[in-house]
């Protein structure tokens, strides 16, 4: 399963938003955790393992978790370490939550348009031990939106230019009304 392709087009369906709500934040941010969960829920069946929380099950039942800021996805967790991420989690039988073994995504999402605070965040993801790391942000108009997108490839190149693969870069450009990606599709 190409994980970056289908994050890249869930993201595209979360755009919708801003054409109905352009100025509402939560719905397009909580669009977002929904959507991307769905592409979650994908990977758990491509993986063939369980999806949703842990649960009961036999030892070595490995689960994939949806862990996002307001635990607006269920079932799912509240925000952990990142804004949105995907956790295999493996069950060992104890009185705990099973051990998480991977983290499958990571995915910062910052809606301010200062690049000091999207730097902040992508900062994150470029220390993060994820199979795919997503970052979302926001530019008012399409040069802003490339540029941006250019610097956040900048910091890739200076901190590990062969995980170039692992990333999608995707900035919403309000003046297009649609996500600028890095990959593009």
């Amino acid at each position: 399963m190409d994980v970056i392709a289908t994050v890249r087009a869930k993201l595209d369906e979360a755009a919708s938003v801003y054409k109905i709500q352009p100025k509402k934040t939560r719905p397009l941010t909580q669009t977002i955790h929904k959507k991307v969960a769905d592409a979650a829920r994908a990977l758990a069946d491509y993986l063939k393992i369980k999806y949703g929380k842990l649960a009961p099950g036999q030892p070595g039942d490995r689960t994939l978790v949806v862990y996002c800021t307001g635990a607006v996805v269920k079932p799912g967790g509240a925000e952990f370490l990142f804004d949105h991420c995907w956790l295999t989690q493996y069950d060992n039988k104890k009185k705990t939550n099973g051990y998480l073994i991977k983290c499958n995504l990571a995915m910062e999402i910052e809606k301010n348009r200062d690049f000091q605070k999207v730097h902040d965040d992508f900062q994150k993801l470029i220390i993060a031990k994820a199979d795919v790391k997503v970052m979302v942000c926001e530019a008012a108009n399409c040069a802003n939106a490339e540029k941006l997108i250019y610097e956040l490839n900048r910091q890739i190149e200076l901190a590990d230019a062969s995980a170039k693969a692992s990333y999608l870069l995707s900035c919403y450009c309000r003046h297009d009304k649609a996500f600028h990606h890095d990959p593009p599709q």
